[in-house]
């Protein structure tokens, strides 16, 4: 299950950069964590970064994130968000879509614990 892989390593402290096999990475020669891990940016305050999906229905709003590709800060805030979306693996099998339960996720840990979510 993609959750585990991506909640291990961040359990571990390590930020995580989670992305499909089909994306592919047009400079194959520059480090991508780069950018997502510059201090001086402005992304830096942020504890997750999702691409936008393209979808907007209602379905995965307000973030439309794309569950196929997202950087985690290895911090409390996004260990207790992947440790809550591997507790609510009963619907991601019943609805049999990561990426709403995600979204749902992201919506209430932002409002309840402060996470800060950028969709990109």
């Amino acid at each position: 299950m993609e959750v585990l892989c991506v909640l291990y390593p961040l359990l571990l402290g390590y930020d995580v950069l989670f992305q499909d096999v089909d994306v592919v990475w047009l400079t194959p020669d520059r480090d991508p964590l780069q950018f997502f891990q510059d201090e001086s940016s402005k992304l830096s305050r942020f504890d997750v970064i999702f691409q936008h999906d393209g979808a907007n229905s209602i379905r995965y709003a307000p973030y439309s994130a794309n569950s196929g590709f997202y950087y985690a800060r290895a911090n409390k805030k996004t260990q207790y968000l992947f440790t809550s979306l591997l507790y609510h693996s009963d619907l991601i099998m019943t609805w049999d879509s990561h990426q709403q339960v995600l979204v749902q996720l992201l919506s209430e840990h932002s409002s309840l614990f402060g996470l800060n979510v950028k969709k990109y």
